[in-house]
């Protein structure tokens, strides 16, 4: 089954730790890689999934900056999930088996370990769908983006940590300082 139009293979599970053992299986069977999932992000033209990996899953990386990490997969990923999680998204959503190669094709790693990446898969369905599964995650850290914030804020795509960052660059750099001193 296709995943919201995206090029993601969908199985649907009875209960969340039973996708986590398929998930599992699928991963030892094609030699991949599972990321656990916290949050999807749909949009008219591509899917955007959260979730934490280690870096022992990465190949290698393409690329480090700042800004949020992004991943790349090696062929179409495996979405294991149960109805529940849909509905009524808290915590882990589910599981997702990317193919290798794994690679950081964007932002900086997190020391934290395992890390919050962020997945972008392509959609082929014209349905102008616009929505999240589980929390709002920040473009830049892919953190959560606080439920309150979402409220005052509909269309805002940051958490408060990043903006304030964002907003002490931008006054350093007006004030003539380096934004990065």
């Amino acid at each position: 089954m296709e995943f919201l139009g995206g090029d993601i293979d969908c199985r649907i599970w009875s209960s969340l730790p039973e996708a986590r053992i398929r998930a599992l299986g699928e991963m030892v069977n094609v030699g991949g890689v599972c990321m656990e999932v916290y949050s999807v992000s749909v949009r008219r033209d591509a899917i955007t999934i959260v979730g934490r990996l280690s870096a022992r899953a990465l190949d290698y990386r393409e690329h480090e900056r700042s800004g949020r990490a992004q991943i790349a997969s090696g062929g179409a990923p495996s979405f294991h999930l149960t109805w529940s999680s849909l509905l009524q998204p808290s915590g882990v959503l589910g599981f997702i088996v990317l193919r290798r190669p794994v690679v950081l094709t964007g932002g900086a790693w997190s020391p934290q370990e395992p890390a919050r990446v962020a997945l972008e898969v392509s959609r082929r369905s014209c349905e102008p769908l616009e929505m999240f599964i589980g929390p709002a995650c920040c473009v830049l850290c892919n953190g959560d983006i606080a439920p309150e914030r979402l409220a005052a804020l509909p269309d805002v795509r940051t958490c408060v940590n990043c903006q304030r960052q964002r907003e002490t660059a931008a006054s350093r750099s007006r004030n003539g300082k380096n934004a990065y001193a």
